[in-house]
């Protein structure tokens, strides 16, 4: 399994969004996203770094065997079906 740590930031209308894939076994950074609105549409951002962070991971599972991103894209799902 891998885990998913994200900061926030918003400076006026500008909202950034960074996502972090780690491998709890090796505890180390497996990949990352940042993405940054200028206009601060929070839904725009957090479907565009949630859709570039599964293709990281779909990159990233072909390296480390036994590695699923099922729960990102679960959880993706969840979230945009309310």
């Amino acid at each position: 399994m891998l885990f998913r740590s994200g900061s926030f930031e918003r400076n006026g209308q500008v909202a950034r969004l960074r996502l972090t894939l780690i491998d709890p076994k090796k505890t180390r950074e497996i990949g990352f996203v940042d993405v940054e609105s200028p206009t601060g549409d929070l839904g725009a951002l957090q479907d565009e770094a949630v859709t570039r962070l599964s293709r990281q991971c779909a990159q990233v599972t072909g390296r480390i065997a036994g590695r699923s991103c099922n729960a990102v894209e679960q959880a993706y799902e969840y979230h945009r079906r309310g």
